[in-house]
């Protein structure tokens, strides 16, 4: 039941209370109480995670889908949907330990609609190296749209990546914040590897600083990210803005230049193949051609004699 006991419960305190309980009580896996810590840190950096549990009203539920769509305006209602259910489990949570009032959450079921991506055209506008004379900030979001080009990295995941998580001697980026909640390690072209090492020796700095930083060396928010690239892509004369989108585009690029699915799905992080079945049929490519190119069965085709038919 509600009461003053709660009153002074902050949603940092609230989900760390919800997260001890879920591994202790429920016994649910790690990477299962991540994902709930992840998806919940978005409905605070709307709400404000200092403010109270007890503040929390069922409009504040509309009000983080109207930013959220504000933030990606290209964002997929299934996401959203994900984003919910997990506000709702914890915020029922809540409600039963008496932090919150309780109210009703409905999360609608929707269909699984993918980001419209970026053309060729677009991306060539966007890649083109600022010159010098634009400053810091747009030199900086350049080298973040080529990193979101070249690895078809989420924007939270970029947001947390530090200096000592580049590695340009062996070609490798370490991702720890990660959508799943596993870090994970992704190769980089050698195109990035040479912009990685110009933007940092520039850029400077301790191994343990963000990668992506203001003038005056301080990380940037995932927000802050979104913001300085939406208004780098209006100043070049790009509409669509969304991060996200990368991401669609390097993908569905990937599979068109004939790379293959494991891979994407690794690269991108993905647990299933729903999402890279996807990508296939949206960028055209016969999955079966690309199959039957690269198999290793196709070598041996003399010595089997597959074009010639036994007769019983």
């Amino acid at each position: 039941m509600y009461g003053k006991s709660a009153e002074k419960i902050t949603l940092e305190k609230g989900l760390d209370n919800f997260v001890r309980f879920k591994k202790m009580v429920d016994l649910v896996r790690p990477k299962t109480a991540h994902n709930y810590e992840e998806k919940f840190k978005d409905f605070m950096d709307y709400f404000g995670g200092k403010r109270l549990c007890s503040e929390i009203k069922s409009s504040d539920i509309m009000g983080f889908v109207e930013y959220k769509k504000k933030m990606n305006a290209d964002i997929r209602d299934t996401s959203i949907s994900s984003y919910l259910s997990v506000i709702r489990v914890v915020l029922y949570h809540f409600m039963k330990e008496g932090y919150t009032v309780p109210f009703k959450i409905t999360v609608k079921k929707s269909r699984n609609k993918l980001t419209k991506t970026y053309n060729e055209d677009e991306i060539a506008v966007l890649l083109e190296r600022p010159a010098k004379s634009k400053g810091w900030n747009e030199y900086r979001n350049w080298v973040a749209i080529c990193i979101f080009m070249g690895t078809g990295m989420r924007l939270r995941s970029a947001a947390g990546l530090k200096n000592e998580d580049i590695d340009l001697r062996n070609g490798y980026i370490h991702i720890t914040e990660i959508k799943n909640g596993l870090p994970m390690t992704v190769s980089i072209p050698d195109e990035l590897v040479l912009i990685l090492q110009e933007y940092m020796g520039i850029r400077g700095g301790e191994a343990g600083d963000y990668l992506l930083c203001s003038r005056m060396g301080e990380g940037l928010s995932p927000v802050a990210i979104q913001t300085a690239i939406k208004r780098y892509n209006k100043r070049r004369g790009i509409k669509r803005t969304s991060i996200h989108s990368f991401r669609h585009t390097f993908a569905i690029q990937f599979l068109q230049n004939e790379g293959d699915t494991t891979t994407l799905k690794s690269t991108l992080g993905h647990q299933s193949y729903d999402m890279i079945n996807e990508y296939a049929r949206l960028s055209g490519v016969q999955i079966k051609a690309l199959a039957d190119k690269h198999n290793p069965l196709g070598k041996y085709r003399t010595v089997m004699k597959t074009n010639k038919r036994i007769k019983f």
